[in-house]
């Protein structure tokens, strides 16, 4: 289990942050690597865009305590190293950061379904070493979790740009982690506040696992869409192949 303060030299570091900046470097670095092994995906899409992202959310979540306080970076200059912002504020850089993602894929002209695809490859592995260092032991069945489904996508050779990827991490996520949630142990001390008999991690697991049938049935249904204008498509060139002949042989 990662401490909340990490001594290094005579440095002082926030051992959450720390944890952040292992994962993300995790993710990156998984993902960097099932890039090298499809081409086909590299030549199509740009890392930055996630890496960014990243240091988006990092810097909001980081820093959003100084529009709060602002007097405590003046008083303490040493407090943009040891305070980090609340759960509230790194929902604000979550959103600031799919904020950056849908602006930058409009100016790029980027399908968003190619980017849902690749992310997973990066978020699972950089989730698992978030849990398997955060709260130890506690969180590690999560990290179990993740790193099957995580092993599983990386069998299953998916079309990028269909969705399919974004779709097994988020039903497999989803799903097995609200499974997951029922059987895993809380820390001493600590009761989660329940909204309508779930927690708040078992609500993101609820809407995780919706948001991923609710791709399955469009990407189905775009598929099925694709499917049939291609056969009619070829029905109709069939059919006029032959009147051309016919009209030829007369």
């Amino acid at each position: 289990m990662m401490p909340e303060l990490v001594s290094i030299g005579g440095a002082r570091l926030d051992g959450v942050l720390l944890t952040y900046i292992l994962s993300a470097a995790a993710g990156f670095g998984a993902l960097w690597i099932w890039l090298k092994k499809r081409p086909d995906v590299q030549d199509r899409f740009s890392l930055d865009l996630l890496i960014n992202a990243a240091l988006i959310a990092l810097l909001v979540w980081k820093l959003a305590f100084i529009v709060r306080d602002p007097q405590a970076v003046w008083h303490s200059p040493a407090s943009l190293i040891l305070v980090r912002g609340s759960s509230t504020d790194a929902l604000f850089g979550l959103f600031a950061a799919i904020i950056y993602l849908l602006i930058a894929l409009r100016l790029r002209k980027l399908p968003w379904r190619r980017l849902m695809d690749v992310a997973p490859f990066a978020v699972l592995p950089g989730c698992v070493l978030w849990n398997g260092l955060s709260d130890f032991p506690y969180r590690l069945i999560y990290a179990i979790l993740l790193l099957v489904v995580y092993g599983y996508m990386l069998r299953v050779a998916a079309v990028s740009g269909s969705g399919e990827s974004a779709r097994t991490a988020m039903l497999g996520a989803g799903i097995g982690g609200l499974a997951v949630s029922l059987f895993a142990p809380y820390p001493p001390g600590t009761f989660p506040e329940l909204t309508g008999g779930l927690s708040a991690l078992q609500w993101c697991f609820v809407l995780m696992g919706a948001a991923g049938a609710l791709l399955r049935s469009h990407t189905g249904i775009g598929s099925l869409s694709g499917e049939h204008t291609s056969i009619n498509k070829g029905g109709a060139g069939d059919e006029r192949s032959g009147q051309e002949t016919g009209a030829g042989e007369h």
